[in-house]
């Protein structure tokens, strides 16, 4: 529409043409609009088509200059920030909420551009918009359409490697099941035996519980909807705790590097969350190295953030499986041999707890010699320590 879009005028040589232009614009069904920064704000030109979309007339236009800006949602009106400032440019449109007079919001696709005079200065502004709601709307859907179908398909993915994961649980239990059966009916069953038995059942539970666990944790993070409850967690107590709470088997051979108590190493975290980490690379590393052999856990600061660390004397991880070991469901061919009732899913939530926390995790190996898992996590600044 150019410059031609004026409110009022005199009759000029050009008259016939402002009149044809403003013909054209009164029945175009877009909303067109021209607002003068100079020499006071106000708006020029205001199409009639802005009564049907956004309830205001003209009118109502002219009397206040800042209705233009008043009709945009508040958390929008930095797209008009942006446009004045050159952020945006004549061929980008801008896609924005509008508030109408009613206070329904509606969508709208807005193209400006901006009008200088002989000297550069800017003295208004010249655009028109339209009401693209139904298309925003049906984006929206189509978008929420895609993310529950994803969903269900992460969903039967899991349920999918769940029930193989479950299986051999499931019927180590029911073999164990008769078995004391089969032995009570013929008078076989003694004390010592039953506890065996009974031990062994328990053991298959803890098993299937913990295997439930993973697949519930490895779906929740997948779909953004495991839950943290942050607050100030001191790393060194952390790891000492969680230390203490492991198996005596893997409890004796933890060597902890230093005096950790003693490292400032305080984050904003989920202590239960991040304490699970942490078990899981002690349990890894007792896991996939020779019995008797240390664990080394070391905690230290590293610039801004805490470096924890866990190291094993096992027979290490060859260099081309390092890079999969985080995505879920992978299991190196020399770990699957070692332990094959795992699901593969440990190290991927470690990865996601981590990452959740601001951090990274990864593995240094050196095949047939050592393994160690590095956690990486910001530091608490003592701002964010008071607020916790």
């Amino acid at each position: 529409m150019g410059s031609h879009l004026y409110r009022t005028g005199t009759s000029t040589e050009g008259s016939q043409d402002i009149d044809l232009y403003r013909l054209l614009v009164e029945h175009f069904g877009d909303l067109v609009y021209r607002y003068n920064l100079q020499p006071s704000p106000r708006f020029d030109y205001v199409s009639p088509s802005f009564t049907e979309i956004l309830g205001y007339t003209p009118e109502e236009y002219y009397a206040d200059p800042e209705l233009g800006l008043k009709v945009v949602h508040p958390e929008d009106r930095h797209f008009i920030e942006e446009f004045i400032a050159g952020g945006y440019t004549v061929e980008e449109p801008m896609v924005m909420r509008w508030i109408r007079k009613d206070g329904r919001t509606i969508w709208t696709e807005q193209l400006n551009r901006l009008v200088r005079d002989d000297t550069g200065q800017l003295v208004a502004i010249e655009g028109w918009a339209r009401d693209v709601t139904e298309r925003v709307r049906g984006e929206e859907d189509r978008v929420r359409r895609r993310a529950a179908e994803e969903q269900i398909k992460i969903l039967g993915r899991f349920l999918q490697l769940a029930v193989h994961g479950l299986r051999n649980p499931m019927a180590c239990i029911k073999a164990v099941g008769q078995l004391m059966q089969m032995q009570h009916s013929s008078g076989q069953l003694d004390w010592e035996e039953a506890k065996k038995l009974v031990l062994t059942l328990v053991n298959e539970v803890d098993r299937l519980s913990r295997l439930l666990s993973e697949v519930t944790d490895s779906f929740d993070l997948e779909t953004g909807q495991m839950a943290f409850t942050m607050g100030n967690v001191s790393l060194g107590s952390l790891i000492t705790d969680i230390v203490n709470s492991c198996p005596p088997t893997t409890r004796d051979r933890i060597e902890l590097v230093g005096d950790i108590t003693q490292v400032q190493g305080r984050v904003i975290g989920d202590f239960r969350r991040l304490g699970d980490v942490i078990y899981h690379l002690l349990s890894n590393s007792a896991k996939y190295s020779p019995p008797g052999t240390p664990i080394h856990v070391g905690l230290d600061t590293w610039g801004k953030s805490a470096l924890i660390t866990v190291a094993d004397h096992g027979r290490g991880i060859k260099a081309e499986y390092i890079p999969a070991m985080f995505e879920p469901f992978y299991r190196a061919d020399d770990w699957r041999q070692m332990d094959p009732s795992g699901l593969g899913l440990g190290l991927f939530i470690c990865r996601g707890i981590v990452e959740r926390h601001g951090g990274s995790i990864w593995i240094d190996s050196e095949e047939g010699k050592w393994t160690r898992t590095c956690v990486r996590l910001p530091l608490a600044t003592v701002e964010k320590q008071k607020i916790s």
